[in-house]
């Protein structure tokens, strides 16, 4: 009786806690950044019209050319007169374009191998009418098709050796995705509307299942 009870002790350590009938963690896109970037905006303070211009003054930053073109010269103009204003006011550009970027590679660590259960949309790469083995979930419908692709933290690669049942006809639906999550970081090939292309990801998750999302899905 005594070796009985150690028995199960120990299959009870070396079982996984998803595989005792817990329900999976429902996790947020948010969720899937580092908890130390979660809550970090620099002008989130900033009321409506004032945020807007700064994010217009980022975006010049972000995006304007190195040479200077006669049709670029006004955006330029205003970039560099609002840069020095923005900075007496404790608003550093370079600053948040920098934190915004590391955020956007971050990861959240303490996720790892825990079963999760979140919604987002489908993209698919290895699937038939009407199973799917692989895909990618991201937040926004098109996304990495019709648009640029989301930050890697943003992107899930998700995989199964198990055919799961999924109408591709569906892909533009949200649903819920439950699964082992990891974070790790790599870039994957995949053909978009121009081409092919690299997009980095920040996730994998083991899939499990696919169940349709009910109601209306409220993209981040």
């Amino acid at each position: 009786m005594r070796y009985l009870a150690i028995f199960f002790t120990l299959l009870q350590l070396l079982t996984p806690v998803h595989c005792l009938g817990d329900s999976p963690l429902v996790i947020e896109w948010q969720d899937l950044i580092s908890p130390k970037y979660q809550k970090q905006d620099l002008i989130g303070h900033l009321p409506g019209e004032e945020r807007d211009h700064v994010e217009w003054i980022i975006f010049l930053r972000e995006t304007l050319p190195e040479k200077i073109t006669p049709k670029d010269e006004i955006f330029y103009k205003e970039m560099r007169a609002a840069l020095p204003k923005l900075k007496k006011q404790g608003i550093d550009v370079d600053e948040i374009i920098a934190m915004r970027r590391m955020r956007e590679k971050s990861v959240n660590s303490e996720l790892n191998g825990k079963q999760v259960q979140m919604a987002g949309y489908l993209l698919p790469l290895d699937f038939t009418s009407d199973t799917i083995r692989e895909f990618l979930l991201v937040p926004t419908i098109g996304a990495c098709i019709h648009v640029p692709p989301p930050p890697p933290n943003q992107i899930i690669h998700a995989t199964t050796e198990t055919p799961v049942k999924f109408k591709v006809e569906e892909m533009f639906k949200p649903v819920w995705a439950t699964g082992v999550l990891q974070a790790k970081s790599f870039s994957k090939e995949i053909f978009l509307v121009d081409g092919t292309g690299d997009i980095a990801i920040g996730y994998i998750l083991k899939l499990e299942q696919i169940d349709p999302y009910e109601g209306t899905f409220i993209e981040p």
